[in-house]
């Protein structure tokens, strides 16, 4: 994998953003050496890119940077209807695209000197459902143009008229996405959006391979960061989620045992009232006998 780590102060700062629609056949266009970063977002079917010898093939929910220096093109027409979204950055200080993570050089602090840092990315990489979420929500705040290339058609849309240092902002967020996080920091990060991906999907069939598929990384990796962050692996996470909603049922509604535990995602009612006695010690009735005698 390659890195593009860009040396600070200067900052990187951002010149334009849009969208584009291909319809199958469509071919995106080459170029060479544009002197502006072009980053490219794909939100449905599929795109392929070749810079200089790298051939990349992006599905929904990948991206890509292009160099400034570099020359690109798409060897192949989409064979599916496509968009994508693109922002075009500059940074005037230096850069460097390798497959190695610039670490910033150790120097004494000043008060008078700004601290020369790097800001390193991965070329190219995919976003998580959380992540392509703040990846529209900023685009479509930087947008002003959609390009309708099957039509070849360029329609202005209305924004682009923030002030710049709001556009700054906005492009900063933007990297901050994008840019290598500690490992800690983005164990966490997965564990986080497994778990609220949980909490909101608990009463549904939730398997390894849903979570590896909707978050885009190996199941094994999904179980460590989970029990790194919380201490359970993500079936048991499940099943942590689903007793407790069924203690709060027990609690609070006549709801028999049987609706409670189809309700809350469970098979068959024998095996939630096993799980549910080895996770309480008592029975969901028993439970429920408990808790509704002291109110």
């Amino acid at each position: 994998m390659n890195f593009i780590n860009l040396f600070v102060p200067t900052f990187p700062f951002f010149v334009t953003a849009g969208s584009a629609l291909y319809r199958p056949g469509d071919l995106h266009r080459g170029r060479n050496a544009t002197g502006v970063f072009d980053l490219i977002y794909v939100e449905y079917g599929e795109l392929f890119m070749t810079e200089n010898d790298s051939t990349y093939s992006l599905l929904p929910g990948d991206y890509l940077i292009l160099s400034p220096t570099g020359k690109h093109t798409s060897e192949s027409p989409v064979s599916q209807k496509t968009l994508f979204h693109w922002i075009h950055f500059a940074h005037s200080g230096k850069f460097t695209i390798s497959d190695k993570m610039e670490k910033s050089n150790k120097v004494k602090a000043s008060i008078y000197k700004a601290t020369p840092r790097s800001i390193t990315i991965p070329v190219h990489g995919s976003l998580s459902a959380e992540q392509g979420r703040e990846f529209m929500h900023i685009h479509k705040m930087l947008s002003s143009l959609l390009i309708d290339n099957y039509q070849h058609t360029y329609i202005p849309v209305d924004a682009g008229t923030q002030s710049a240092l709001y556009e700054q902002e906005l492009l900063c967020q933007l990297l901050r996405i994008l840019q290598v996080q500690p490992e800690s920091t983005k164990r966490n990060f997965l564990a986080d959006n497994v778990m609220d991906f949980i909490n909101q999907n608990y009463y549904k069939q939730i398997t390894l391979e849903l979570l590896a598929q909707k978050f885009k990384f190996h199941p094994a990796h999904i179980i460590r960061c989970l029990q790194y962050r919380y201490g359970v692996t993500p079936i048991e996470a499940v099943n942590n989620v689903r007793i407790e909603k069924a203690q709060q049922l027990l609690s609070n509604t006549t709801m028999p045992v049987s609706e409670i535990a189809a309700k809350i995602g469970f098979a068959t009612p024998s095996y939630f009232n096993r799980l549910f006695k080895k996770q309480t010690g008592v029975t969901p009735l028993e439970y429920r006998a408990q808790e509704q005698g002291t109110q």
